[in-house]
């Protein structure tokens, strides 16, 4: 399933995370991508909200690279690619007992950069300027997981 939602303001970008926290399930994975100020971590911080964790707790892991958080029923993996120089890397983090966490729900800022170490089935979010105040956020949503996100329509 794809889909394109438009939020207009950085309250509805959150509120989509929050809708979206309640359909996801442990062992999913997002892949969040975009350009600068698209309003990915923006994003992630509406699905950490969504799933119970403070709003406070939630930046972009730029310089970590990977922020961990625990939530009631699970943990939350939130990764930020952007300096990582390739998938290699990847195994400094604990990447493959993230992605295997079947209690655990990852979500990746800047995924293309390491493309090649996502699993085949995950979630494909592109987030894109359509002016200034107005983003539009691409959802590509595998067959076997869409009918948890029919509402999002």
């Amino acid at each position: 399933m794809n889909l394109e939602i438009v939020t207009a303001s950085e309250g509805e970008t959150l509120d989509l995370g929050r809708r979206m926290a309640g359909m996801l399930q442990g062992g999913d994975v997002l892949c969040v991508d975009g350009e600068l100020g698209a309003g990915k971590t923006c994003f992630v911080r509406g699905i950490a909200t969504g799933l119970g964790i403070s709003e406070l707790e939630v930046s972009s892991p730029t310089f970590s690279i990977a922020h961990v958080h625990g939530y009631p029923g699970g943990t939350l993996y939130h990764i930020d690619a952007y300096r990582l120089s390739g998938v290699e890397e990847l195994e400094t983090i604990g990447w493959d007992e993230m992605v295997a966490d079947d209690r655990g729900v990852v979500v990746c800022e800047w995924a293309e950069r390491i493309a090649d170490a996502m699993p085949a089935q995950r979630i494909e979010v592109e987030l894109h300027h359509r002016s200034p105040s107005e983003r539009g956020v691409v959802l590509a949503i595998p067959e076997g997981m869409s009918s948890r996100f029919t509402s999002l329509r």
